[in-house]
């Protein structure tokens, strides 16, 4: 006779769960794309519509218009560093530069644009005052003192200038940006000391309303996957959970 035998039960084991997992890589994916989208439309939207907004009939977008004044013999900005390092990212079109300067004297006002390294050798020792920041209002303007005797040549008889303009009265100086590290000056052509002028200044970037535009498709881009991620989540959750009570 034969015995019977127990029936056997196949070990099987049931794979982890990961479906939570997946969710909160899903929220937190979207969550952060989220916040990336916003900086990118803030930015992108506000470039817009300072293009659009902001700038003057040639298109220059202008600061206030800043009260100067020195009793020294020269006003220097901090350098201007403009990508100077080997390998520096540089558009072909970076834009220009523009100042306007309205002496409050009938001297003849000397006003240039020259490599930082040349304009800190000729003003070695020189008695000056350096423009360390600027703020909203036309007379929050803050200066550094260098003590020193008065310039041993002309501003005009120099040749480093890249830019530069000199006479009696308002004066304008327009500048294509260039690689490198700058300093704008301002002085009596005479190289006498006393300075007192109101300074504008503006700039044209070519390349503001294409990054503008750039920035604000990458931000919508970033929207529509924001809502994707998200939607995915709250789906994977409701199948879940649709499948437990079906269990049930």
């Amino acid at each position: 006779m034969w015995q019977s035998q127990g029936a056997i039960t196949p070990n099987v084991s049931r794979a982890p769960n990961t479906t939570p997992v997946i969710r909160i890589l899903l929220a937190v994916a979207g969550a952060t794309t989220g916040l990336l989208t916003i900086g990118l439309l803030i930015v992108g939207i506000a470039l817009v519509v300072i293009h659009a907004t902001q700038r003057d009939d040639d298109g220059f977008l202008i600061s206030p218009d800043y009260e100067m004044q020195t009793d020294r013999y020269a006003l220097v900005s901090g350098g201007i560093d403009l990508a100077s390092h080997p390998g520096d990212w540089w558009p072909s079109d970076p834009g220009t530069v523009r100042f306007n300067v309205s002496p409050a004297s009938t001297r003849a006002i000397f006003m240039g644009i020259g490599p930082a390294s040349e304009v800190d050798t000729y003003f070695a020792g020189v008695s000056l005052d350096k423009v360390t920041s600027l703020g909203a209002r036309s007379d929050d303007v803050d200066y550094e003192t260098q003590n020193g005797g008065a310039p041993v040549s002309l501003p005009g008889d120099q040749p480093f200038w890249v830019a530069a303009s000199q006479g009696i009265g308002a004066q304008e100086l327009e500048w294509e940006l260039d690689q490198g590290e700058w300093k704008l000056v301002m002085m009596n052509a005479d190289g006498s000391s006393g300075l007192q002028a109101d300074v504008e200044a503006g700039v044209k970037i070519s390349i503001l309303l294409p990054i503008g535009i750039g920035l604000t498709v990458a931000g919508t881009i970033g929207a529509l996957v924001t809502v994707l991620l998200l939607v995915l989540a709250i789906r994977i959750g409701r199948t879940k959970n649709q499948l437990g009570v079906t269990a049930a």
